[in-house]
């Protein structure tokens, strides 16, 4: 009767210990993947994006251009867009200086210019056509695009021990 008994405690405490080492390669898994995380400067949501442009430029379609050059003829976007630099909480004194597209055909980017067809005597009709805006390049490989999250390892390690993640978020909240 003891020796069962006995059996039935062990037999318990033997399941438990199993558990616990099946489940310990998982938890080292997901430790190894964060840390992987923490290195690269993104989230699990970012690590899929970074593929698809990976994908995109791989394909071809992906084109950039430095975004004061496009400031010279298109508007600033509105502030939930592109917000002011004093509203940047995070990262501070970073911003992007690259605009990236994808085009669904792979062709350069255009632009609307205003054209003159007539007879070469100023005579003539006015039209809007799409020319090449060359301005944009293509992108070649993923080292050309910046993460402007990465802060480099340790930075990114501190940034995510600090629980700083909520306070780059700014929520206005207008009374009417």
């Amino acid at each position: 009767m003891e020796y069962e008994d006995g059996m039935g405690v062990e037999w318990r405490i033997g399941a438990v210990m199993m558990l616990a080492f099946m489940s310990f390669p998982l938890a080292v898994g997901f430790l190894v993947y964060h840390v992987y995380l923490i290195w690269a400067g993104m989230t699990t949501n970012e690590s899929a994006k970074w593929t698809d442009w990976k994908e995109d430029i791989e394909d071809e379609v992906v084109y950039k251009a430095r975004i004061s050059e496009l400031r010279e003829s298109y508007p600033p976007l509105p502030e939930d867009v592109e917000p002011r630099d004093q509203d940047v909480r995070w990262p501070a004194g970073v911003r992007a200086k690259w605009w990236l597209v994808r085009m669904e055909d792979g062709r350069k980017p255009t632009i609307r210019s205003r054209a003159k067809e007539g007879d070469g005597e100023g005579n003539g009709i006015e039209h809007d056509r799409d020319v090449v805006d060359e301005r944009w390049v293509k992108v070649q490989s993923l080292t050309e695009v910046e993460n402007v999250y990465d802060l480099g390892f340790w930075e990114n390690l501190k940034d995510s021990m600090s629980n700083r993640g909520s306070l780059w978020v700014s929520v206005r909240v207008t009374t009417q």
